[in-house]
């Protein structure tokens, strides 16, 4: 044989595409102390941006004006990289998922609803806060917030190693659609409800993703998580919105159609919607809220309290 024919034959060495990519993702899925520790200054310099926001508020302002707030503060914190493009939605706007034109005008009594985060050391923070442009909260804005609290703080019960993250979403999702139920934005039997997909009507995307060196990093699983394990980092950002074409679509559909109360959800319908994102550490008999542990406040009083101390 010639030597090109040796090179190919049977024990010639063989490149294996894929192998290292699928390597790197499985253990990019699980971070040490020391990416835990990245991702902890990460939001603590983004949480002090988010409430360097809601300080610095004032109706009439552009939404770039606040992204520009969010910039000043996790630069001069030592963050000089923001994580994703940041997201400020105000009004209306809240209910775009992905929204970042930031340009519209912070309407008074208007909620503004930010996901925003920067990194540190190539690790970044993925925060979201909505709070009131005015100051305090409307009584619908604080049900509608309250709401989606319930949700996180019941699914932020549930995540440990071990748990599906699959159960999880959808136990969130039913103590929101009770609380929707409560402000009579729809009706029927939770178990009804479900089983129609009016969840998904107010509820369109999931609780959780893996966090890490990207805002939605990798695993061998892809960027969500089946199954939760310690040494996980996750986002859970439950949200509740009024998006118009899903509430319109909702409305042709007499199934999902009898659940709603479309008069009252016209009534909301200004409010845009509003999330409320953690950085979450899986650990074996629970987690670690990563955010929480930042400082980064969240019940309606707390963010108030904020919003009266000085710019």
């Amino acid at each position: 044989q010639s030597s090109a024919a040796s090179r190919q034959g049977a024990g010639a060495p063989r490149v294996v595409e894929g192998l290292l990519q699928s390597t790197l993702h499985r253990c990019r899925a699980f971070k040490s102390d020391a990416e835990v520790a990245c991702l902890l200054q990460a939001n603590l310099v983004s949480g002090q941006a988010h409430m360097a926001m809601w300080r610095a508020c004032k109706p009439g302002m552009r939404e770039y004006q606040l992204e520009a707030v969010f910039r000043h503060a996790t630069m001069s914190g030592g963050c000089v990289q923001l994580g994703y493009p940041c997201i400020v939605g105000a009004g209306r706007n809240a209910a775009v998922l992905h929204y970042d034109a930031n340009r519209a005008e912070v309407s008074p009594g208007s909620l503004v609803l930010v996901d925003a985060g920067a990194e540190y050391r190539c690790y970044t923070a993925d925060i979201s806060r909505t709070f009131p442009a005015s100051g305090s909260f409307s009584v619908a804005q604080k049900e509608l917030y309250n709401a989606v609290l319930a949700g996180q703080e019941h699914a932020l019960g549930l995540l440990r190693g071990g748990a599906v993250l699959s159960e999880v979403d959808q136990s969130c999702r039913v103590v929101m659609m009770e609380r929707l139920r409560d402000m009579r934005l729809v009706a029927g039997s939770t178990e009804e409800m479900m089983a129609s997909k009016v969840d998904r009507v107010f509820v369109p995307h999931g609780l959780s993703h893996h966090l890490g060196l990207d805002v939605h990093d990798v695993s061998d699983s892809g960027p969500v998580p089946r199954v939760l394990a310690a040494g996980h980092v996750i986002t859970c950002e439950p949200g509740i919105y009024f998006i118009d074409p899903l509430i319109k679509e909702a409305a042709a559909n007499p199934q999902v159609a009898r659940h709603l109360n479309m008069e009252r959800i016209e009534e909301l319908h200004h409010l845009g919607g509003v999330r409320i994102e953690d950085n979450v550490l899986i650990q074996e008999g629970g987690h670690f809220n990563i955010t929480m542990a930042a400082g980064v406040v969240k019940t309606v009083r707390e963010i108030e309290e904020v919003m009266r101390g000085p710019a």
